[in-house]
């Protein structure tokens, strides 16, 4: 492990390697699923360090060191030489690094051999490779529950309740 400027540890794996589902970028075998010149693509390259809450609508790509929270309605990509201490909410969420936090993925997760994940995991769809690892709860959405948008808060609750009728 090795330790950030702000004092946090990461994990750091020293494994080489148009948006599509995590089992598609399974079976390609690809280090992304993200095109590296797509502009609707956010991303943190290697040794760069972002500290706070990111929301978007974009897909957010991760090689470098994050730590806050991050609500996306596309994908996630945590690429292999990334450490991330995060709560995240996206439609798609692929994990070949470390990820320390909550996942809460409306379509898909996919952790793969070498990725680390030490958190719940709330996904309509969860796939873990051999060799990965994976600690935490998981609670599987059924598809015929919706889940909230990413994006949009809960529903306030009235703040007077109506007066009891005579």
């Amino acid at each position: 492990m090795a330790t950030g400027s702000r004092g946090w540890r990461r994990l750091v794996l020293n494994t080489g390697s148009s948006e599509k589902t995590a089992l598609e970028v399974r079976a390609a075998g690809s280090a992304s699923p993200l095109a590296a010149d797509d502009p609707q693509v956010m991303r943190i390259g290697e040794g760069l360090q972002f500290e706070g809450s990111l929301a978007t609508q974009k897909s957010v790509e991760i090689h470098g060191e994050f730590r806050g929270s991050i609500q996306s309605e596309a994908t996630v990509f945590i690429g292999e030489n990334a450490g991330v201490q995060a709560d995240i909410r996206a439609r798609v969420v692929v994990i070949r690094g470390a990820l320390v936090g909550n996942v809460v993925a409306t379509r898909e997760l996919l952790l793969h051999a070498n990725g680390r994940l030490t958190g719940d995991v709330e996904a309509l769809t969860f796939t873990i490779e051999k060799g990965a690892l994976f600690n935490g709860r998981s609670v599987m959405i059924p598809p015929h529950l919706k889940l909230r948008d990413p994006l949009v808060a809960a529903p306030a609750a009235p703040s007077d309740p109506a007066p009891p009728s005579a």
